[in-house]
């Protein structure tokens, strides 16, 4: 085992105190920055850095998933492009994700839960665009506010891939804190 294996290891021992003491004091998060580890669906645990490494050239969008069971078909589709996810299960890991936006806001990273962008899974076949929007018709009255884009995916296998905004959904929950 060499000290890396050792340190990732007890990393989940500590995580909870390195995390709140980041996101609690910017000095404190320089210090641990390099040190910080990152899960991702896979069991990996990486850093920020070795992350980014495996991200397509130019990219700074930093995927995540909340719950690897219920946004599997999700993670399924970035994982067949090669693109890592990373697993915030912890009550404060999104709110470090948030941190580190601001904190290295030069590098303008930007994390990105799974099931809010379907950029990335956007094909060039055919749709029906009436047909898709009159099936969805109904959970887009004024009073709810949902928009529906209907688009062509990738992945012909997916009948349909709902999608909430990362900045409405962080609002949603903020909201429900209070």
């Amino acid at each position: 085992n060499t000290e890396r294996e050792k340190y990732a290891e007890i990393y989940d021992d500590l995580k909870t105190f390195i995390e709140y003491a980041s996101v609690c004091d910017k000095k404190f998060y320089e210090r641990v920055s390099a040190a910080l580890l990152f899960t991702t669906t896979k069991g990996e645990k990486l850093t920020l850095d070795e992350y980014l490494e495996k991200l397509p050239e130019d990219s700074k969008t930093l995927y995540y998933a909340t719950d690897a069971q219920q946004q599997a078909a999700y993670i399924r589709m970035f994982n067949e492009k090669s693109v890592p996810v990373l697993l915030f299960d912890h009550v404060l890991d999104v709110r470090l994700a948030e941190c580190i936006e601001q904190y290295r806001s030069s590098d303008k990273l930007h994390f990105k839960r799974v099931d809010s962008d379907i950029d990335a899974f956007k094909g060039n076949g055919e749709v029906c665009v009436d047909h898709a929007k009159s099936f969805f018709a109904d959970f887009s009255n004024e009073k709810l506010q949902y928009q529906i884009e209907v688009h062509p995916l990738e992945n012909t296998e997916l009948p349909v891939m709902l999608t909430i905004s990362e900045e409405s959904r962080r609002m949603e929950e903020i909201m429900q804190m209070y």
